[in-house]
């Protein structure tokens, strides 16, 4: 019985620890992208229906903490090469590196395939004008210097495109967070 009850408590511990390794690696997506566990608080968020794939549009918008403004305002040469990070959810998109603002020309596809209302619209994805009025703050930070962003873009050969757009605005301490698919 006892050996019974030994081996039981251990399968538990491996399989618990196994669980936790496993969560730790898609709960770090926050850090893995911005480089930096960061505190914020939301002041904008909009998110279409999903449909069974998963198709639609959302954008974010965050006030982050002073400490984390700091972070973005100073940032290391290293920053630049090695975020974001690849997570295995992300298997089939391409990493775009963080990157200085205004937005090089050839990334421009890109960043307007996320900005683009009248395209979303034209799936069926109805924004809101307060949601509008963010898209226009975050194409006017891409073009603006001193701001960062980065991306994962998936081109897919079939043309499902999809996207992950981050920009982040160190001097108002604001993050943008663009998802469309």
């Amino acid at each position: 019985m006892r050996k019974l009850l030994f081996l039981t408590s251990a399968i538990l511990l491996v399989f618990g620890g196994l669980l936790l390794w496993a969560n730790r690696k898609f709960l770090s997506l926050r850090k893995d992208t911005f480089g930096i566990d960061y505190n914020a608080k939301s002041i904008f968020s909009f998110d279409t229906e999903r449909d069974f794939h998963g198709d639609g549009y959302a954008i974010k918008a965050e006030n982050i903490d002073p400490r984390s403004r700091q972070f973005f305002s100073d940032l290391p040469a290293a920053f630049f090469s090695r975020y974001p990070m690849r997570h295995p959810h992300l298997g089939d998109y391409q990493v775009f590196k963080w990157r200085r603002t205004p937005v090089l020309t050839s990334d421009t596809f890109r960043t307007n395939y996320a900005l683009e209302a009248g395209t979303i619209e034209d799936q069926g994805y109805v924004l809101t004008a307060e949601a509008q009025a963010y898209q226009e703050q975050a194409r006017k930070l891409l073009s603006t210097p001193g701001n960062y962003y980065a991306m994962f873009f998936r081109d897919h050969p079939y043309g499902y495109l999809g996207i992950d757009l981050f920009i982040v605005d160190p001097g108002k301490g604001a993050i943008f967070k663009v998802n469309r698919q």
